[in-house]
């Protein structure tokens, strides 16, 4: 992913016009770097160097598409595998939003769709490992001696399914996340599929809304089934930089 970064930042350097409005993170990023050079800032230039921005341009792809592609591909696995949450939240979209687009303000008569979610970060663990962070002092963690200055990678995965946290955890059910009222059960614990402590993902809140609107778009106009030959997507997960499903065929079926 590296050289394919270092080739299309090349390309766009190469045709990059500083007099034309910032159009992008890039345009901005190569804007400052002419800037420093102009300014002869050796500082500056030093930190705006080619790897700062495949860097930059590598987690801006990671963290803010990357994951999120991937949640929606689990939850429409996940909702094929078990067809009737996927009826109950037609439903419940058929109530409330009737037939116009659902919107944000939607959202606190939707919560289903904001279980689903839940439970398909829960159970797909995109990101199974969470950023990685450091002992502040000597410590022991199950008999084991932990000095010091330790890397930890904290494994959410783990949590999210240990039979002691989460009653049948390898299965897939959003009404664990509701209430006996049908209303969402906030804060819960041994839950954390965007980290935890202060380096929590940043973005939580705003791939909440993607989430909540995509899923939301998408069965209000279809329903989607397994393949001609009836097998649902296959939901052990493979791994890369993220935890995905294997690929897999759907039919959508616009709904009436």
């Amino acid at each position: 992913m590296f050289d394919i970064i270092r080739i299309f930042l090349r390309e766009r350097e190469k045709n990059f016009n500083p007099e034309q409005p910032v159009q992008d993170l890039i345009s901005g990023l190569l804007l400052a770097k002419k800037d420093a050079e102009r300014e002869n800032d050796r500082e500056k230039s030093a930190f705006l160097s080619e790897d700062y921005f495949v860097n930059s341009i590598e987690d801006m792809f990671i963290a803010g598409y990357e994951t999120t592609g991937t949640t929606m591909r689990w939850a429409i696995a996940m909702l094929v595998n078990y067809p009737k949450y996927q009826e109950d939240i037609q439903r419940q979209l058929d109530e409330v939003v009737v037939d116009r687009t659902p919107s944000l303000n939607d959202r606190p008569n939707l919560p289903l769709i904001h279980a689903t979610i839940i439970e398909t970060l829960r159970l797909g663990n995109v990101v199974p490992l969470a950023v990685p962070h450091c002992t502040l002092n000597d410590t022991t963690l199950c008999g084991y001696r932990v000095p010091k200055g330790t890397i930890v990678f904290p494994n959410t995965e783990s949590v999210h399914l240990d039979p002691k946290c989460w009653e049948n955890p390898t299965e897939f059910n959003p009404y664990r996340h509701l209430d006996d009222e049908g209303k969402l059960i906030t804060n819960q614990g041994n839950y954390f599929p965007f980290g935890a402590g202060r380096r929590f993902c940043a973005g939580e809140p705003l791939a909440k809304v993607e989430l909540f609107l995509f899923i939301s778009w998408l069965l209000q106009k279809f329903t989607f089934v397994a393949e001609k030959d009836g097998c649902p997507p296959y939901l052990k997960g493979l791994y890369s930089f993220t935890q995905f499903p294997a690929p897999y065929k759907i039919r959508a079926i616009k709904r009436k």
